[in-house]
């Protein structure tokens, strides 16, 4: 796959390619402080239940995924027992 991508991304400079990303670090950046952290922080204070089950619901999907992507990889769903 790495040599896929480095097929595609031929004659982009590093000079190019740095500002670029420094772009999107910022805007992330931005985004988490600006939203997402004062919306974090009126859930922890108003609702702090609701704090908890958003922290529950986003471990859940790690465990499954790991479950049943071995499984759809080899095209089998049975469930498979790991010693």
């Amino acid at each position: 796959m790495a040599r896929e991508l480095d097929d595609l991304i031929t004659g982009l400079d590093a000079s190019r390619e740095l500002p670029i990303i420094w772009r999107i670090t910022k805007g992330s950046l931005k985004n988490k402080i600006i939203i997402l952290l004062p919306i974090a922080m009126l859930l922890a204070n108003l609702l702090p239940f609701v704090e908890r089950g958003c922290l529950l619901r986003g471990e859940l999907p790690l465990p499954v995924f790991e479950t049943y992507w071995p499984m759809a990889r080899a095209g089998s769903f049975a469930p498979s027992v790991q010693t």
